[in-house]
């Protein structure tokens, strides 16, 4: 699932980014186009950068609960599928850290 998905946001990126006299260099869409052909993210977060938040919150889920909630990234045959914007889990931690408690709470792997 994750190479399909990858796949497309990178051919995606590629139109975007083969007509800029359409969209503009300088708008949103062209910028956020080059950050996820760079990067893998619109937003320009790197893998190691995802990393690190993910371990700070995976710290919070810790304290807050009392016992380790791992947050699973790309895992294949999980239950859910959650697709968050890269910029919550630097702006908004505390949405990742309530998603990963109600599906501990409910068992869902």
């Amino acid at each position: 699932m994750r190479n399909r998905s990858y796949g497309l946001r990178h051919k995606l990126a590629a139109l975007v980014l083969a007509l800029p006299g359409v969209f503009g260099r300088c708008c949103f869409l062209f910028q956020s186009c080059r950050c996820s052909r760079a990067k893998g993210s619109s937003t320009g977060i790197s893998p190691k950068a995802l990393g690190s938040f993910i371990n700070f919150i995976e710290g919070e889920l810790q304290e807050i609960t009392g016992k380790p909630i791992r947050l699973q990234v790309d895992r294949e045959s999980a239950d859910i599928l959650l697709l968050h914007n890269a910029g919550g889990f630097i702006s908004w931690p505390e949405n990742i850290e309530a998603f990963a408690i109600s599906f501990e709470a409910a068992g869902v792997d």
